[in-house]
């Protein structure tokens, strides 16, 4: 197993020199948000390293999943209305697990085939639809076209000590990049 390696430096500033440093590069970086702790950090990351670079706005994309906690979609609408956001709330109409009713292992999030009434909640007025529900195609160059010789980016927020696997990967990927993806769109963990 890899053993840690000391870089001298602070996690929170060694997470602002990885993003200063591909936004400095000219690469188009998008931070994948949930509303959750670890996205939320992410994207407050990249809005600092975006504002050293003049890259403001940050760009943001998140997928609406219908149920959450309490306050969550309350949050991340305040977070789409600030001016150093560029968010694009996405209604994807994917399945998510429903773990509670062996019959019915699915619901599908803004089911089209139901009325709109009986849905937990409606998305905001300003939200997407988009065609994919594979989660890996939310960050992709049809939607976020990188500039010309550049690369395109998904900034994700990961907490590697929930999970083992997660560890695993950064050490497989020998750092806070991971390989592209199918869409040609590497991950970066700017904090892990």
């Amino acid at each position: 197993m890899a053993t840690r390696k000391g870089l001298g430096t602070t996690v929170f500033d060694q997470a602002v020199a990885r993003l200063v440093e591909l936004y400095g590069e000219g690469h188009r970086l998008v931070v994948s948000f949930s509303a959750g702790k670890d996205s939320g950090v992410a994207l407050e990351v990249a809005i600092i390293a975006a504002r050293l670079t003049d890259r403001l706005p940050v760009d943001v994309i998140m997928r609406d999943e219908e149920i959450m906690y309490p306050g969550t979609f309350e949050y991340a609408e305040r977070v789409a209305q600030r001016p150093d956001v560029r968010m694009v709330w996405a209604v994807a109409n994917q399945p998510i697990l429903n773990v509670y009713n062996r019959a019915s292992p699915y619901f599908w999030t803004f089911d089209p085939t139901l009325d709109s009434e009986v849905w937990v909640r409606r998305p905001p007025d300003f939200a997407t639809r988009i065609p994919h529900i594979n989660i890996d195609s939310m960050t992709i160059p049809e939607r976020f076209p990188p500039a010309h010789g550049k690369r395109l980016f998904a900034v994700v927020g990961m907490r590697t000590s929930e999970s083992r696997a997660r560890h695993y990967r950064i050490f497989a990927t020998k750092g806070y990049i991971s390989q592209p993806n199918r869409h040609g769109v590497a991950n970066v963990w700017p904090i892990y």
